[in-house]
């Protein structure tokens, strides 16, 4: 239809019949797909904070139980604690005594630690004696990637349902419009 017989206010819908709901589709979708992601972030971050922290406390009050159990019972009640936990604990620990003398004395098997993935945390005794508790990253860091890998499904479920979502937004807000320009013509 020309223009100039088409009533006011009518524009030709069928040139845009696809661009103005792909675009609202789009539009809906980002908006979406943009706030989910935020949210997914956060919460990585918030877990790896969380877990950081935990390992914290852990060598904190493995610390403070090591200290109280040298200063009890001296370097060999210590030792004796620290290869029993060792046998049985889950996780084990990194623990290091250095005397007055700066003797240092590892208490903990000195195989399978990496000095560049443990975190320690020392406590100096009256007599002098330094008292080190480490644990390592690698634990935190495995469920951090299994976590991670979790995160990266849902962002990609988010992403097809934002698309989907959008689309069907988009069509029924403007099935409205359609039947009216469909009437006008």
């Amino acid at each position: 239809t020309p223009s100039c017989c088409r009533p006011c206010g009518v524009s030709d819908m069928s040139s845009n019949s696809y661009s103005r709901p792909l675009a609202l589709t789009l539009w809906y979708s980002a908006l979406f797909v943009v706030g989910s992601i935020v949210i997914v972030l956060l919460t990585y971050w918030l877990a790896a904070q969380s877990l950081t922290q935990r390992d914290q406390q852990i060598v904190q009050a493995k610390l403070g139980e090591y200290a109280t159990v040298y200063v009890r019972g001296g370097l060999g009640a210590l030792a004796a604690t620290v290869q029993a936990e060792q046998r049985t604990a889950p996780e084990r620990l990194f623990v290091r005594v250095v005397d007055r003398g700066s003797e240092t004395i590892v208490l903990s098997e000195r195989e399978g630690w990496d000095q560049t993935t443990l975190e320690t945390a020392s406590l100096r005794l009256v007599d002098g004696t330094l008292v080190q508790v480490g644990k390592s990253t690698d634990a935190r860091r495995d469920v951090l990637a299994r976590f991670r890998a979790m995160l990266g499904l849902v962002t990609v479920s988010i992403i097809v349902v934002a698309l989907t979502g959008g689309w069907i937004a988009t069509r029924s807000a403007l099935a409205p419009i359609r039947q009216l320009t469909g009437a006008v013509q």
